[in-house]
């Protein structure tokens, strides 16, 4: 189950309530991988979100919609990372587009298009090896 927290705002920005969104489904993926340093997937999957209130009297469920979602998934990762917990050297992109599509039982149509990017640097100091790691991310819908 994965737990969304989001504020209902008016008109005047001002905060009306408090929410998040819990959701839970299942996918399938198929995958395939070049070795350790390629992976590409495509799943399909299905689900259900309910909004549900924090700080208000109203319920979540009468402020925001609670959606059916389902869709498909394309998944490419590239990358030499030598460790995934304590990065030293390496890096590795990873690009993710989701398509929400009533036909699948989505609640409507969208795409969204994720990316992020992980690089380490290790160098030798006075007092011996340092790391330095470094990351982007970025997400977009349509």
């Amino acid at each position: 189950m994965l737990i969304d927290p989001f504020d209902v705002c008016g008109d005047t920005g001002v905060r009306r309530a408090s929410c998040h969104r819990d959701s839970c489904g299942f996918g399938f993926e198929l995958g395939v991988s070049r070795g350790s340093s390629a992976e590409a997937r495509l799943g399909l999957s299905r689900g259900r979100a309910r909004s549900t209130t924090d700080t208000c009297l109203i319920p979540g469920s009468l402020l925001t919609p609670n959606p059916e979602m389902g869709g498909v998934t394309a998944r490419l990762r590239l990358g030499t990372l030598d460790k995934l917990r304590f990065l030293r050297s390496g890096c590795e992109a990873d690009a993710q587009v989701h398509a929400s599509r009533r036909r699948l039982g989505a609640a409507d149509d969208h795409t969204k298009l994720s990316a992020s990017f992980d690089a380490a640097f290790t160098f030798a100091f006075r007092t011996g090896p340092h790391s330095i790691q470094a990351n982007a991310r970025g997400a977009g819908s349509a």
